[in-house]
């Protein structure tokens, strides 16, 4: 990562999907025009502090998907959408392509999670 000074944009939206899940400062970011939608395009430099820390992949493995929240799974709708396909992120950067199917499974398994409470508080009831 710290090779790239100009990343391609769907390598910095995924990395700065996990820097939000790990509730790391992601920086400023900005916008840019691509076919027509606006896309954000994260802090280059932020992303590369945050996944230089020594334990990056030992907090992915330990990482508190209990705690995930409706407003992670806002903040992470871009990468979650059809937009940006693990082929695309593969084909930009192979050794990423397991982050980004972590990152989606996280969030899938955040909207299951709030479905399963849901159904366990109206038994409740």
């Amino acid at each position: 990562l710290r090779v790239l000074k100009s990343p391609p944009n769907v390598l910095a939206r995924l990395l700065e999907g996990v820097l939000i899940l790990r509730r790391m400062p992601v920086g400023e970011t900005t916008t840019m025009l691509v076919k027509g939608v606006h896309l954000l395009v994260p802090s280059w430099k932020q992303i590369v502090e945050g996944s230089q820390q020594g334990d990056f992949v030992a907090q992915l493995f330990d990482f508190d998907k209990n705690g995930l929240t409706d407003e992670d799974a806002e903040l992470l709708y871009p990468l979650n959408a059809e937009s940006v396909k693990v082929a695309e992120i593969r084909k930009a950067c192979g050794a990423l392509s397991g982050l980004a199917t972590w990152t989606r499974a996280m969030l899938a398994y955040a909207d299951a999670l709030k479905g399963v409470q849901r159904e366990l508080e109206l038994k409740a009831q």
